[in-house]
């Protein structure tokens, strides 16, 4: 019966499907699929206000939501992501904290690639309108 050969001691398998795997009782979600989208977009929020200081960003903007350890997971996850590493390439403060921890300096920003060729053609320009060298016009 049902494809069982008890003499040859064969017994059928179910095979999971991808679908029951997913919603397996057994299955434990992993760290990203227990934040809600709102909670990610107030993470990164948090990343940008406050930095790492994770313990602020569970008080301040997830309103206890989320503990301290359980940010600091997701944020180790979180920035192996593609989205992750995205905003991090996209992201540059405005102020940094300097040495002494009071106080914050402004911070530079990377130039993008497109903002580097401007910059080389305007001084392939200046040089070849003036007759100098590119590089003692560059500063």
């Amino acid at each position: 019966l049902f494809g069982n050969n008890n003499n040859q001691k064969q017994f059928p398998l179910e095979t999971m499907t991808t679908l029951g795997y997913l919603t397996s009782p057994l299955r434990r979600p992993t760290v990203i699929e227990r934040w809600s989208p709102y909670e990610i977009a107030m993470f990164e929020a948090g990343l940008t206000q406050f930095g790492k200081d994770f313990y602020k960003i569970s008080t301040a903007l997830l309103k206890r939501s989320k503990s301290t350890k359980q940010v600091v997971e997701f944020y180790y996850i979180w920035k192996k992501t593609s989205h992750g590493k995205k905003w991090k390439d996209s992201y540059t403060p405005d102020f940094v904290e300097s040495e002494d921890e009071d106080t914050y300096v402004l911070a530079r920003k990377k130039k993008t690639n497109k903002e580097n060729k401007q910059q080389q053609q305007q001084q392939q320009q200046a040089a070849s309108a003036g007759g100098g060298d590119a590089t003692s016009k560059a500063a």
